[in-house]
């Protein structure tokens, strides 16, 4: 596992979710071991505040997350380091 938070991630970055449990409508959903693919950063920097969109390669929930398109949704500073992850195909210069 990497020290890195959401907030370093990038467009296209594969990553692996690490005993983390996403809560969607009331309940949990576990992401233990899912993969997921960084869509889209949505960036306001007057307030320091992001959106991250990451689309669940795996389909395991793809029913309940129909409505979203099989994305979850990230905000900074709020899940900032309180997702364990790593990045799957970030290279050595990036990291």
């Amino acid at each position: 596992m990497n020290d890195l938070n959401l907030r370093n991630l990038k467009v296209n970055e594969i990553i692996k979710f690490h005993d983390y449990n996403f809560i969607i409508y009331n309940d949990y959903i576990d992401l233990n071991g899912m993969l997921g693919k960084v869509k889209s950063i949505h960036e306001n920097k007057k307030y320091d505040h992001y959106q991250i969109e990451i689309e669940l390669i795996d389909k395991k929930y793809s029913d309940d997350l129909e409505e979203w398109n099989n994305c979850l949704w990230f905000t900074i500073p709020e899940n900032e380091y309180n997702v364990k992850f790593t990045v799957l195909n970030r290279k050595e210069e990036e990291k």
